[in-house]
């Protein structure tokens, strides 16, 4: 992590987001990924609607594209990504709704 974009939960408590000896969620989450991440960032606002398409916030899966402790992205993609959604082509395979 020391070369990468530190997410700023991760880089300073581990207990934001994780439980260290129990917890309800698989990976020793305190909660579901969308609940985590929803206390951060604005699901309902339109930035995050464009960025991500208009899909739903509680039907994604925040890990499977960004890596949520750090990253060389600064938006926190994972170092392999899908290649339609790296050239921005979703609508090639998902019904992509209208911002």
């Amino acid at each position: 992590m020391a070369k990468e974009n530190k997410h700023s939960p991760a880089a300073s408590d581990c207990l934001t987001c994780h439980g260290p000896h129990l917890a309800s969620e698989p990976r020793l989450l305190n909660d579901k990924v969308f609940s985590i991440c929803g206390q951060c960032h604005d699901a309902k606002g339109n930035a995050f609607k464009k960025a991500h398409l208009s899909i739903e916030a509680s039907v994604m899966d925040c890990k499977s594209c960004h890596d949520p402790h750090a990253s060389k992205d600064p938006k926190f993609f994972k170092k392999n990504v899908h290649a339609p959604f790296a050239g921005r082509s979703c609508e090639d395979c998902h019904i992509v709704k209208p911002n």
